[in-house]
């Protein structure tokens, strides 16, 4: 690595390489331009790629970005093989303004990624304030990188111990490793997710009570390994209750994404949502929020 950096001008000093448990490397580099020149670390990362097993590398997030004529240390990530796109689409109960649901897609360290849907107790504003209090928390701790089921014990002692009458929120959470496509979801209380692959529809079900009910939770996990152009649906109660009466949401499902050539996951998003509606009737009696992911891989 030093003797490849030093043909493009650039001294480097210190150097750690580190590889994870999924195979993921991540570099700290200590390096000076010797030209007078600066260079980005965007351009440091292409070279980092030429030389450690024809790999694909990006600065990270919180990387400085520019290595000049000092010494300073930029931080290297090797790029996963995966990526996703999101979208969503909800409507509020029926006379009412504000949707009790809420949702994220945030990045946590390294190469993982976040999709959570989160279902408050009732509907309207006060719900809506539940969900969004248990999304931020989320989004706080897993972008800092705190273990999820440490993150997870922690939001539910905020519900708990924090709230003067009774407030729990529904979880339903995706933690993506964009490495290796290795899919977790954890969910707590949470209606059936659905991973669509090749027009079939699979659900991953939960029998656990929401989080902030109890002091003391459960949570269900499972684990999944993502494919190129698999889509991810969450659903909350209200929109999965229209296809779960009779117990035969994955047939409903399939029934309706078998032929869908669409690529965009809001447009996907919005397509489930509005037959949703009108499988009942549009008769909304429940908040509804539908949000949708699409997996691509990259060719190397």
């Amino acid at each position: 690595i030093k003797k490849h950096f030093r043909k493009y001008h650039i001294a480097v000093g210190n150097l750690l390489l580190l590889e994870y448990g999924n195979g993921q490397k991540e570099a700290f580099l200590t390096a000076r331009t010797t030209n007078g020149r600066c260079i980005t670390s965007k351009e440091a990362a292409e070279l980092m790629g030429q030389v450690v097993d024809d790999s694909r590398w990006s600065p990270a997030k919180d990387s400085r970005s520019i290595i000049t004529k000092q010494y300073a240390t930029i931080r290297l990530l090797e790029d996963g093989g995966y990526r996703m796109l999101y979208g969503a689409s909800r409507i509020p109960r029926q006379g009412e303004k504000y949707s009790g649901d809420n949702y994220t897609f945030c990045e946590s360290q390294g190469s993982q990624v976040v999709m959570s849907l989160s279902d408050g107790m009732g509907s309207g504003k006060a719900a809506g304030e539940e969900s969004r209090t248990v999304i931020e928390l989320l989004e706080q701790f897993a972008e800092s990188g705190l273990k999820m089921d440490t993150a997870l014990k922690m939001i539910n002692s905020v519900l708990v111990i924090g709230a003067d009458e009774e407030s729990f929120a529904t979880l339903d959470m995706c933690y993506i490793d964009m490495y290796s496509g290795m899919a977790e979801f954890i969910k707590t209380g949470a209606a059936a997710t659905f991973v669509i692959r090749d027009g079939k529809a699979k659900a991953i079900r939960s029998s656990s009570l929401p989080i902030g009910m109890l002091k003391y939770f459960d949570m269900d996990k499972s684990e999944y390994k993502l494919k190129k152009n698999d889509i991810i649906l969450m659903l909350t109660d209200g929109a999965a209750e229209v296809i779960d009466r009779d117990g035969m949401s994955d047939m409903i499902l399939t029934e309706l994404m078998e032929n869908n050539k669409m690529k965009d996951p809001k447009d996907i998003a919005d397509y489930v949502l509005e037959s949703l509606k009108e499988r009942s009737g549009f008769r909304i009696q429940d908040d509804m929020t539908v949000v949708a992911a699409r997996v691509w891989t990259d060719c190397r």
